[in-house]
């Protein structure tokens, strides 16, 4: 092999090796599944022990599938949407629950929009509500960790080319 293709092939062959300086790829996505209990007076909480106003945050990451189990712990009829656009209401194309009551309902829906959103009752707006977040799927320090690794390698090229061209001379 011609020694002065050595040092293009080592970069090209690390690059190849690493995914290039900044590719990142997303997270695969994962069912996330919650209880939450519901009362007009207290709020929402994850156990029917546990209910506060605001009620608790829920973290979850883009794209994963939200399992939601809802039950009213004071017999009233709730819901449970999440405010994307921070009208206090729920609109097309923001997560919406149906209407439920003593008997637990299972809610599903895709985390689709990065950001913090706050979640509510349509009927009890006032005192049930919380703070759903919502984190990329993409984790942001991946080409923080490629970039340094893809220029190592490429100083470790230079290296060794060097060393091997003065070998010669």
């Amino acid at each position: 092999m011609n020694r002065k293709a050595i040092l293009p092939m080592t970069i090209i062959v690390f690059a190849t090796m690493l995914g290039g300086p900044l590719k990142v790829q997303k997270v695969n996505a994962a069912t996330v599944s919650i209880s939450l209990y519901g009362s007009a007076a207290d709020g929402w909480g994850f156990t029917p022990t546990s209910i506060t106003s605001p009620g608790p945050t829920i973290s979850v990451t883009q794209g994963d599938l939200v399992n939601l189990t809802l039950k009213s712990e004071d017999g009233l009829t709730h819901d449970f949407f999440v405010d994307y656009n921070g009208n206090g209401k729920p609109d097309p194309g923001e997560p919406k629950s149906p209407s439920f009551g003593v008997t637990p309902i299972n809610f599903q829906f895709t985390a689709n929009k990065t950001g913090t959103f706050t979640y509510y009752c349509e009927f009890h707006p006032l005192k049930m509500y919380g703070t759903f977040h919502v984190t990329s799927g993409v984790p942001e320090f991946q080409s923080l960790i490629i970039a340094p690794l893809f220029v190592a390698a490429t100083s470790l090229a230079v290296i060794f080319y060097r060393r091997n061209r003065s070998m010669r001379t």
